[in-house]
């Protein structure tokens, strides 16, 4: 694949429209359409961005909560040949529970999955864990 020639959908899905029923392109219904349409459109790969917090509407906006090798695993059951592209929290996931599920996720793909690893900075995150604070960096940096 010639760097020249790398396409992704943005995580969010903003700028699609899908002719058709209505589907709501962050619903967990959406994310297979978007990624259909973008493989016939010869995209290399969908990137879902994820952050361990909810946000303040997650009534309304659930697609926001959602575990990306979930979603990732059902986008891959409907699709083919395009890659796909996972964020995970080194901050509050341990090595072997990252390997674990990616791995999962890489053998029901055939070998379709990647990882970005990010280090969470909102501290409304923190909570989700049982703490009032983000962990200090020393503890979460270099840990993948």
């Amino acid at each position: 694949m010639a760097a020249d020639r790398i396409h992704t959908i943005d995580h969010e899905g903003e700028h699609f429209s899908v002719r058709g029923p209505a589907v709501a392109p962050r619903s967990p219904q959406g994310r297979p359409v978007i990624a259909r349409i973008a493989e016939r459109g010869t995209f290399d790969a969908v990137f879902l961005a994820d952050g361990p917090e909810l946000p303040g509407s997650a009534v309304n906006q659930p697609w926001n909560s959602l575990e990306p090798t979930v979603l990732l695993t059902a986008i891959g059951s409907v699709v083919e040949r395009i890659g796909l592209i996972g964020t995970i929290s080194t901050t509050f996931n341990d090595p072997y529970n990252i390997a674990r599920r990616f791995a999962a996720v890489d053998h029901v793909t055939h070998g379709r999955v990647a990882l970005n690893f990010v280090t969470t900075q909102n501290p409304e995150s923190a909570a989700n864990f049982g703490l009032s604070t983000l962990p200090a960096r020393p503890r979460h940096r270099g840990r993948v």
